[in-house]
């Protein structure tokens, strides 16, 4: 069916299903999208962490495996783990790990945002 269902009424008002035309989409091509979006932002991915050396490991692979293709960094915000969180995140290509001396969340966001190179 190359169309929507949709519920109408007759006088009736006993429920009908019946089928409307969808247009078809107008295709755009990557030329043409380029030209609406832009090139594609350089992006940092900023962890702010504590105590994670449970799942570290795990949330960096998810970000290595993105497909997105411009990710320019990551940085792990540590805000002074007692575990093993800092020695797994630096053994990760391209992830620098950073001190979070405020230990809160958006503290370690702020320090991600002065030490980023995204755009």
């Amino acid at each position: 069916m190359s169309g929507t269902a949709r519920l109408g009424r007759q006088s009736s008002e006993t429920p009908v299903l019946r089928s409307l035309p969808v247009p078809d989409p107008t295709p755009i091509g990557p030329i043409a999208a380029e030209a609406r979006t832009g090139p594609l932002p350089g992006v940092t991915v900023a962890l702010p962490v504590l105590d994670e050396a449970a799942h570290i490991d795990c949330c960096l692979r998810s970000v290595l495996s993105q497909t997105y293709p411009r990710i320019v960094e990551i940085l792990v915000v540590d805000g002074g783990s007692v575990d093993a969180t800092r020695e797994i995140a630096s053994r990760f290509p391209g992830v620098r790990v950073l001190e979070n001396p405020g230990r809160r969340q958006s503290a370690g966001l702020n320090v991600a945002l002065r030490e980023a190179r995204g755009d």
